[in-house]
């Protein structure tokens, strides 16, 4: 298997700031995650926090997850209008 670091996200912890797909970012989607994990409540991020991987690169596979599921919801729901 071919691994590749195409993560479309970039989380600046000196700067506090998130760049990735602005529709994704201004999206309800996007604040839920955010609220989850501020909640403590991201199976992903708890699961390799556990195991010692750096923050950042974790908020980044969240996000890079919830993203995809979020673009998969608008492309099937597109597939259902046509």
């Amino acid at each position: 298997m071919t691994q590749t670091n195409a993560t479309k996200f970039k989380v600046d912890p000196v700067k506090g700031t998130v760049t990735g797909p602005a529709d994704y970012l201004d999206s309800d989607y996007f604040r839920r995650c955010i609220d989850m994990l501020n909640r403590g409540q991201s199976a992903v991020f708890n699961y390799g926090a556990q195991a010692g991987h750096e923050t950042c690169r974790l908020l980044e596979i969240v996000l890079q997850t919830d993203y995809a599921a979020w673009r998969g919801q608008r492309q099937l729901a597109a597939m259902d209008r046509s």
